[in-house]
């Protein structure tokens, strides 16, 4: 009698607090099974709701497809039973601070791409969230942590061992982070308090599902990203990359602050920036604004363009007094094809090519007189050449 009155208690509770009623073939309380199942507290299976609620998981082009019935626990010990996937949208849409989903019974099935994966383990459930390009945990806190939220401090996490470790500070995070591996998904401590940087106000979260709900207060700024690549010379080519790059209007490439092209689907664009460059150093930026991130979001890299011509040297030895020895001593000099120069009054009097392997010297006799003597090189990446000269006095 007392089970049964339990029962009829936890399910007025939970009817009153859904959104929307839920049909029965949505989802189920099995009462003789009830006692025998096994929650597992879950943070990913809060992460596959909020996808779910996000529309990320269609019935129509789903990345996952799920196998009903999953079993669901409540943070009140309540056990249920999902059926299809409307069942799970009204759950994802329920949630409240007091009373939410926070555990999932393993294992189940789902599939991804047509293959069949039995989902035992938080780990699996990560995988394939993160295989669909799904956000975890991870991936929400990376997007907010010091953009929109902020610690007060200390707080604590657990580690990869299982052991409580104090941060106080953002330097302390991040080194924690690094140690860790930037794919551990963070494990809090709870409480801990907020700083919310929209709100200008600090809040109590007790569980992740409250943690979710300040990640909702902030403005979800696509992550951009580029790659580099070096092209030859002083030329490179910048190519956008990044999650959502299909579905971002457009975006604006900058040089030194200086704005460059605009780029993405909306404006027919490439996502690739090419530029050659004088020598020194850069600073390339791609920067975007949306309805959702209304003060924009920005992702740069810096530069440093050598210059692409050799350094030429030679030294001289005077062997007599109309006679000069010119030993070539740059780094490259038997790499390179060059070219001895003399020059009198700037008339070329004397050229003499070295080819790679030669013996780098020239020797010439002078008459009486001043005498400019250089050594010219031109390869693919200088294709304007340069020279080193000195001059000579007989």
């Amino acid at each position: 009698m007392i089970r049964l009155w339990y029962l009829i208690l936890s399910l007025f509770f939970f009817t009153m607090t859904l959104s929307s009623c839920l049909s029965e073939d949505e989802l189920d309380f099995p009462p003789e099974e009830i006692d025998t199942l096994t929650v597992t507290s879950s943070v990913a299976i809060q992460s596959l709701l909020r996808s779910v609620e996000l529309g990320k998981l269609s019935k129509e082009e789903p990345c996952i497809e799920l196998f009903f019935p999953i079993n669901l626990g409540f943070s009140n010990d309540l056990t249920i039973t999902i059926n299809n996937l409307d069942g799970l949208l009204e759950v994802a849409r329920s949630g409240a601070s007091g009373q939410h989903i926070d555990g999932v019974v393993f294992p189940f099935l789902a599939s991804k791409a047509g293959v069949i994966r039995n989902i035992e383990s938080e780990e699996d459930l990560i995988e394939l969230l993160e295989d669909c390009d799904l956000l975890t945990l991870r991936d929400e806190f990376d997007l907010f942590y010091t953009q929109c939220i902020d610690f007060e401090y200390p707080i604590t996490l657990i580690d990869k061992e299982n052991n409580e470790v104090q941060i106080g500070s953002q330097e302390e995070y991040f080194a924690f982070e690094l140690q860790q591996g930037f794919e551990e998904q963070p494990v809090f401590v709870f409480p801990l308090n907020a700083v919310v940087f929209s709100e200008d106000e600090i809040v109590e979260v007790t569980n992740h599902f409250e943690l979710f709900e300040v990640f909702d207060t902030c403005e979800r700024c696509p992550q951009l990203f580029f790659n580099t690549d070096f092209s030859g010379g002083t030329r490179y080519v910048f190519t956008a990359d990044f999650v959502g790059i299909e579905n971002l209007f457009s975006y604006d490439w900058f040089i030194n602050d200086d704005f460059i092209e605009k780029d993405g689907v909306g404006v027919e664009g490439d996502n690739q920036l090419s530029e050659t460059f004088a020598p020194g150093e850069y600073e390339i930026c791609i920067k975007a604004a949306t309805d959702d991130c209304v003060v924009g979001v920005e992702y740069c890299q810096f530069i440093v363009v050598e210059d692409p011509c050799p350094e030429l040297s030679f030294e001289i030895e005077q062997i007599n007094d109309f006679t000069f020895k010119f030993i070539a001593n740059f780094e490259l000099k038997d790499q390179l094809v060059y070219t001895w120069n003399i020059f009198r009054l700037d008339d070329l009097i004397f050229e003499e090519v070295e080819e790679q392997g030669g013996d780098n010297v020239l020797e010439f006799q002078f008459d009486s007189g001043t005498y400019n003597v250089c050594i010219i090189a031109e390869t693919e990446d200088c294709p304007e050449g340069v020279e080193f000269c000195q001059d000579i006095t007989i």
